[in-house]
């Protein structure tokens, strides 16, 4: 330690207050500039090679490095004796030649290293600055060893201060110059960033080495003039530069000549790539060229524009348009121009939309040929995009599809002539069958009728010869209906729980008489093991059943017929299994076509029209099974039908056999219908299940209603005046959709059962149907399907009475009036429909007094051929008779309405007496009536000699003196006295103030006893 103290002195000077000899000097001002300019262009060329090194690898990067360290450690070397060159001091200087050599060795090293550092990758701050403390100390070295070479006669002390902060200088400048030059390289032009860092660099280096002067102190006594020193100073100081610049140049030559050779190499290598991608190239072209000449149809590339202009398109192009591809890719032909008129513009739209949504199209059209000719294509494309995400071009590939279109086209003309000769078929059978069955009803009501009276022996026999051979003819009429619904496919299936082994022995014992009359024996083989209850149609397997074991009782004389039942993986096995006379084997094919029978002697034989065997196969093959027969003739026939029935549940089948969806929550709704005893009807039938029902009589006053109050369902009349019931739909929905209210349920009452009547419907917005005349039930279950709710339980209703009993009920007479017995009024449709007699007879009155001038109106249209006004009257008719239970005028205006719709002018005639007559005998009916029951005063209630309705009085008075309620009871005088004489009633009944309801029972009593 006291050898570094003692040290010190000779270096720096220590200001101990004694006076000092100090020797002053001057710079030259243009050596000065030139040791700047030395500085930095040796320091560019330095940063510039250290850029270099850091794209380069190897003993190339070392080399690059080492010469950059060359031009650095040269120029600081340089610049610092061109510096010493420049100062003037008072007294002989020399320098000393080992010292000045041994001081180039700090600024080289202290540049390869650094120089080494910064070029192996990103210039991280510890790079940088390490960097900058390499350099800063080289040069600082490198300065002061050559300050030590100085020979003079003076002493050569330092400032502690001044040379401290040369060494900063020195630091931070280099610090700075390497961070411009690699941490602004990607910000700024590369000449900017190496020419600021050069600067800066040199600046580190004059800085340092002027700041280092700045701390030299010469002691001494001057022993010259102050302007003697070197005389040479500026052509020494002018040759070191050269020499420099020499330097630094060799060394820009040399890296350039590394640069450029493995520019060269990297050149010669890229080359060879890309004469290995072009022989890629060239051979993915062969092979491309090849595929697309081979492959079917034609491959195109095409311009986004209205031609289509090809860029490239393949050679078949000829062979499907007669022109070659040249004339396409020239411009010559263009493919837009030859796509037909009539599929241009779909063309377009479908183009376009797949580009819209970048996504590929298929699509078929047809273009003309050279020779005048047209074909069908079916192109496959999609579009390309580029860089910037538009459409470039459009790939895609053409098939010829011209024989499959003409052989589609003659497939659909013939199923369209084979489904219109089966319509014409099914319609000719179905509208023969219809007509057939109006006077079969009539025939075999009479004719029980008759076999009710007092009749000889001979007359029942007659008369018994007639129902039979009706009941035959009806037989064979409903299995022709059924083939005709099958052909079309217009029979629904149900699927639900049921009893298979029930259904099998219903069976049985519906044909048991059959079989017993015939001295046959009817087996059932249902093991005790196998499972009851399946998922199905029960009423569709019963009709099979029903048809395999007839025709098997009807064709065996005698022995045994069976039916045996076997539970298979995958469904159920069934076999008829007979005795008779079996099948020849070239019939076996046909036995189960339409009126097709084992031959010709069966026919005469046994009788039957082949019909069962052809409704079996098709009810089974709608329900996905299959028939299949075999037979020995003289020997008998098995019947196999595999039907695929998943098991089921008994509790389910269970519900299912009472099950009901009447029971529905209170509802709001509203009823367009123009015939007012539908609309009366309805309110009946809807108010005694607790709903609220609104009544109008066309299509715009149901628009107005539905705007102005909330319903949670419409009963939609589609036939109406002023607007019908599509177009009220229609309304409906577009003031829901402005309002953005919740889709309320629509249901078209209709008497239509078309489907493309229900298609139009549901195009209109409508979701159910409900067909008139109106069951009660179906409609309680169309309801609660578009209302989304699940169907309850409750207990089965009643049976409606019959005629005569309620007619003792009404007026205690045990026998009809006369004329009263007849079909013109249906009575248990009536009441089952209206729930009471008084109901239904105020609906039938004033029907009756509304068609005093009917058959003259009718008449009148008829011959003023107004043939939509027409309809529209009988179309109220017929839903009128549906409404009010007159079967004979509903089937005549059903038939009309037919003949209407139909275009049947020349039948319209006969249709319109049809409808007369039996409109007169609907009146007349209702006039017989009318005289045979009590007559009661406009809007009164019924008469209070109803027994129904006293003891309903009865009932709900005692009810309520329990604090009790009656709903069934409060129901029947409602519908009896009506329900604005009733209001009152229900209204206290509805507040459960049972005191009050109970003073207007008996006020209510009182006025129609008084009355």
């Amino acid at each position: 330690m006291s050898d570094l103290a003692s040290l010190l002195p000779k270096f720096f000077l220590i200001r101990d207050g004694a006076p000092t000899l100090l020797l002053t000097g001057h710079y030259s001002l243009s050596l000065v500039l030139l040791s700047v300019l030395v500085a930095s262009l040796t320091s560019a060329l330095a940063l510039q090679v250290a850029g270099i090194a850091r794209r380069s690898t190897g003993w190339h990067r070392q080399a690059v490095v080492l010469t950059g360290a060359v031009a650095l450690g040269g120029g600081v070397w340089s610049m610092h004796f061109i510096g010493m060159l420049a100062f003037q001091l008072c007294a002989s200087v020399n320098f000393h030649g080992g010292l000045t050599a041994l001081s180039m060795v700090p600024a080289l090293a202290a540049s390869w290293v650094a120089l080494g550092l910064i070029s192996r990758g990103r210039l991280s701050p510890r790079s940088c600055v390490l960097g900058g403390v390499l350099v800063g100390a080289g040069i600082g070295a490198m300065h002061y060893t050559g300050m030590a070479a100085m020979e003079m006669t003076a002493e050569l002390r330092y400032d502690p201060a001044w040379f401290a902060a040369s060494i900063v200088v020195a630091v931070l400048l280099a610090m700075l110059a390497l961070w411009i030059r690699f941490g602004l390289e990607h910000r700024w032009h590369r000449i900017w960033v190496v020419t600021l860092g050069g600067l800066v660099m040199g600046c580190a280096v004059t800085g340092m080495h002027y700041t280092a002067m700045g701390a030299a102190r010469f002691i001494g006594i001057a022993d010259g003039p102050c302007n003697t020193g070197l005389e040479n100073n500026g052509l020494l100081a002018l040759t070191i530069t050269v020499v420099t610049l020499t330097i630094s140049a060799m060394t820009a030559g040399a890296n350039g000549l590394l640069v450029l050779r493995r520019l060269n190499r990297d050149l010669i290598a890229e080359r060879q790539r890309q004469r290995a991608t072009d022989l890629a190239l060239r051979e993915s072209e062969t092979q491309f060229r090849t595929l697309i000449a081979n492959s079917p149809g034609v491959s195109f590339r095409c311009r986004m524009d209205s031609d289509w202009s090809m860029m490239l398109i393949s050679d078949a192009v000829e062979t499907l348009t007669g022109w070659p591809a040249e004339d396409f890719i020239t411009g010559r032909q263009h493919l837009g121009a030859l796509i037909h008129r009539h599929d241009r513009q779909r063309v377009d739209e479908i183009v376009a939309e797949a580009l819209r949504l970048d996504q590929p199209y298929t699509m078929e059209y047809r273009l003309h040929t050279l020779e005048g000719g047209e074909r069908w294509v079916s192109e496959r494309g999609r579009g390309v995009l580029g860089a910037d995400g538009q459409v470039q071009w459009i790939d895609g590939v053409m098939l010829d599809i011209t024989e499959r279109m003409h052989l589609h086209l003659q497939l659909e003309e013939a199923k369209h002539r084979a489904e219109a000769a089966a319509d014409a078929k099914s319609a000719f059978l179905a509208n023969m069958s219809h007509e057939i069955r109006t006077p079969m009803n009539a025939i075999l009501g009479f004719t029980e009728l008759l076999l009710d009276t007092t009749l000889t022996e001979a007359q029942r026999r007659h008369l018994s010869t007639v129902r039979s051979s009706a009941r035959s003819l009806l037989a064979l009429l409903n299995d022709i209906l059924d083939t005709a619904k099958l052909d079309k496919g217009a029979m629904d299936l149900e699927q639900v729980d049921f009893s298979l082994r029930q259904v099998c022995e219903q069976a049985m014992n519906s044909l048991g008489l059959l079989a017993q009359r015939k001295g046959l024996t009817l087996q059932l083989d249902y093991p005790l093991t196998a499972a009851d209850h399946f998922k199905g149609d029960a009423l569709r397997v019963q009709q099979v059943l029903l048809n395999l074991i007839g025709n098997a009782i009807k064709f065996t004389e005698r022995g045994v017929v069976t039916l045996s039942m076997r539970h298979e993986q995958g469904g159920i096995h069934l076999r008829v299994i007979d005795t008779g006379i079996g099948i020849a084997p070239d019939r076996v094919e046909r036995i189960f076509d339409a009126f097709a029978q084992a031959d010709a002697s069966t026919t005469r034989r046994f009788g039957g029209t082949g019909l069962g065997t052809t409704i079996s196969r098709q009810l089974v093959e709608r329900m996905g099974g299959r028939i299949t027969v075999e037979s020995v003739e003289g020997e008998g026939s098995t019947f196999h039908v595999h039907l695929p029935l998943p098991l089921g549940n008994a509790e389910a089948a269970a519900q299912d056999d009472t099950r009901t969806p009447s029971a529905l929550p209170p509802l709001r709704l509203l009823v367009a219908d123009d015939v007012p005893q539908n609309s009366e009807l309805l309110q009946l039938i809807l108010g005694r299940h607790g709903h609220q029902v609104r009544t109008v009589g066309d299509g715009m006053a149901a628009v107005k209603a539905f705007s102005e109050e909330r319903f949670d369902a419409v009963l939609m009349d589609v036939h109406m005046p002023v607007l019908d019931g599509m177009g009220a739909t229609r309304r409906i929905r577009n003031f829901e959709q402005a309002q953005g209210r919740q889709r309320t349920p629509i249901v078209a009452l209709t008497a239509s059962v078309l489907e493309e009547d229900r298609q139009a419907a549901l195009a209109a917005g409508m979701d159910g149907f409900a067909v008139k005349p109106v069951e009660p039930q179906r409609l309680f279950a169309e309801l609660a399907r578009v209302l989304g709710i699940a169907p309850t339980t409750p207990a089965a209703p009643a049976p409606p009475p019959s005629m005569a009993s309620t007619w003792a009920d009404l007026h205690g007479e045990p026998t009809l009036p006369m004329g009263l017995e007849v079909t013109d009024l249906d009575w248990a449709h009536g009441l089952h429909l209206w729930g009471n007699a008084t109901a239904w007879h105020r609906g039938l009155r004033r029907f009756a007094e509304d068609q005093r001038e009917g058959v003259t109106r009718l008449q009148q249209l008829l011959r003023q051929r107004e043939w939509l006004d027409l309809r529209a009257l009988v179309h109220r008719w017929r839903g009128a008779a549906g409404s009010l239970a007159l079967p004979v005028l509903l089937d005549a205006t059903v038939a009309m309405e037919e003949a209407l719709k139909q275009g049947h002018q020349e039948q319209l005639a006969a249709h319109a007496d049809d409808v007369s007559v039996a409109l007169q005998q609907a009146v007349e009916a209702i006039h017989r009536l009318a005289d045979s029951t009590p007559t009661v005063q406009a809007g009164s209630a019924t008469v209070t000699s109803d027994r129904r309705v006293t003891d309903a009085a009865d009932r709900l008075a005692r009810a309520l003196r329990g604090s009790q309620l009656d709903d069934d009871a409060l129901q029947v005088l409602c519908d009896a006295w009506g329900g604005p004489r009733c209001e009152p009633l229900s209204r206290a009944v509805g507040d459960f103030d049972f005191d009050t309801a109970l003073r207007a029972l008996d006020a209510l009593r009182a006025q129609l006893n008084a009355s």
